[in-house]
């Protein structure tokens, strides 16, 4: 039988993480397992330490808007964990900052995952081409199975370890 102690749930707040976090919930509490919900904010590059709006009083302040998206998100990761928290569910949060297919790949092994659950947003065609997916780059990388829960409530599919648990 296949045990889960640790069980990462990435999310990005949308409705389709909504989902994956529903069932990662219920699978964690099912294998008594902990679960980590984890956020990961990609860092505002701009060249320069601000941007000029063309007026003296408008440059954008790049650093203090970073700040106010980490506040937030840290806000957002601290109430969902405290809604999700129960005597029978361990529930951790994890904020990172960078790419997020590969926090999320790296994060998981840090916290010695022994299952990745995620959403996908369905992208295809040109938007996926241009924009990537996170989850995809999650399962190419990610070195435990990584279960994918489908936008249109399609279902989920899972990845076993792959080449990259052969490292």
């Amino acid at each position: 039988m296949v045990m889960f102690r640790r069980i990462l749930c990435p999310t990005d707040f949308s409705e389709p993480s909504r989902k994956a976090i529903e069932l990662a919930r219920s699978l964690a509490v099912q294998f008594g397992a902990e679960l980590r919900i984890m956020h990961c904010v990609e860092p505002v590059t701009i060249h320069g330490p601000t941007i000029d709006m063309g007026a003296p009083s408008s440059a954008f302040d790049v650093a203090g808007y970073q700040d106010l998206i980490l506040k937030q998100a840290e806000e957002s990761l601290r109430a969902l964990g405290a809604e999700l928290s129960s005597r029978e569910l361990e529930v951790s949060i994890h904020l990172a900052r960078g790419k997020p297919g590969e926090e999320i790949a790296a994060h998981a092994e840090d916290f010695g995952a022994d299952l990745v659950i995620i959403a996908t947003h369905g992208e295809s065609g040109w938007r996926r081409f241009l924009f990537g997916s996170v989850a995809e780059k999650v399962m190419r990388t990610a070195r435990c199975p990584v279960l994918t829960v489908h936008e249109d409530g399609g279902g989920a599919s899972v990845r076993p370890p792959g080449p990259a648990a052969e490292r």
